[in-house]
């Protein structure tokens, strides 16, 4: 658990596959590297410090997420790729991408971005 969001950040900046990850994310969604250290980091942070994933609207969201990543073949073939390459199951790496994207959608709505 990192303690801070800065020290989420180094933890990211220290790992050269992850910053590749990073770099590929931030020009698909059109932000500069740095935003999106800064939104992963906070990502990871609250992963850490906060109880809305026991929120029962939250996980409705998480799995109307994934039925959104089922129904995109395009957004399937992503998340299957991303866990053949991390050697991870599937449905685990679906449930990251959910969580990652209700929880980034629920900031930018909270700090109007």
């Amino acid at each position: 658990m990192q303690n801070t969001i800065a020290g989420c950040e180094r933890k990211i900046r220290s790992d050269s596959t992850w910053m590749s990850q990073i770099k590929q994310k931030a020009a698909e969604r059109k932000h500069t590297v740095d935003e999106q250290i800064r939104m992963d980091a906070e990502y990871m942070f609250n992963l850490d410090h906060n109880d809305s994933q026991q929120d029962p609207t939250f996980a409705k969201l998480v799995q109307q997420e994934m039925d959104k990543i089922n129904s995109n073949p395009d957004m399937l073939h992503r998340v299957e790729e991303k866990a053949k390459a991390a050697n991870r199951p599937i449905a685990e790496i679906m449930n990251e991408e959910a969580i990652y994207a209700v929880s980034l959608e629920g900031a930018m709505y909270k700090f109007k971005w």
